[in-house]
C-alpha cells in the first residue's frame, strides 16, 4: 500500500534499529515522508535529562535516509509538541507508530477531525525487541546496556 504523505515522529535520540525500522517501514509505504523530530525544548521536557541536540539528531537522520533511500523526498521537522503537522497539513494520509505510541496516534487522529480534516490511517508497528528480550531504548544504548542493534553488552 502506498501513501502520499505518511508521516511519524520521535525524539530519536540515539539512532538505533527501532528507529531505523519505523523510517524504513515510513519509506517503504509512503511517496513522501514528514519526519516530526522533537525539538530539544520538547524533548527534556518529556525525558526529564538532557539529550543529544536536535541539530546532531537531525543530522543522522537525514545521513541515515539519503545513504539508506537516494533520492526519496522527505521533510524533517520540528516538533515542539505531541502532534506537530498532524493538525495542520491535509495531507497526510497516514501515521507509523510504535506500539508504545499508538494511544498518542489516536488522540491526535480525533483531534485532527475535530479540526476538520480528514482522519489518517494508523500503522502501528511492534517494538523490536533486544537479544535479552527487553526493548530496544536509547536511554539502555547509552547506559551501555546494549548497542544500537540491541546486542547486549557485558560490563
Amino acid at each position: 500500500m502506498k501513501f502520499k504523505k505518511i508521516a511519524l515522529g520521535g525524539t530519536f535520540d540515539i539512532l538505533h534499529k527501532g528507529h531505523k525500522t519505523l523510517l524504513e517501514k515510513a519509506f517503504e509505504m509512503g511517496e513522501f515522508v514528514i519526519i516530526g523530530l522533537t525539538t530539544d525544548i520538547f524533548a527534556n521536557k518529556l525525558k526529564g535529562r538532557k539529550i543529544t541536540p536536535y541539530v546532531l539528531r537531525k543530522e543522522k537522520i537525514t545521513n541515515f535516509i539519503k545513504k539508506r533511500f537516494p533520492n526519496r523526498k522527505f521533510k524533517i521537522v520540528p516538533l515542539n509538541d505531541p502532534y506537530g503537522p498532524l493538525l495542520s497539513d491535509p495531507d497526510i494520509d497516514a501515521l507509523i507508530v510504535s506500539e508504545e505510541t499508538r494511544k498518542v496516534a489516536e488522540k491526535a487522529r480525533l483531534e485532527r477531525i475535530k479540526k476538520g480534516l480528514s482522519p489518517f490511517k494508523i500503522i502501528t508497528l511492534p517494538l523490536v525487541i533486544a537479544k535479552n528480550g527487553s526493548k530496544i531504548s536509547s536511554k539502555a544504548i547509552r547506559e551501555g546496556l546494549m548497542d544500537e542493534e540491541g546486542r547486549i553488552l557485558s560490563k
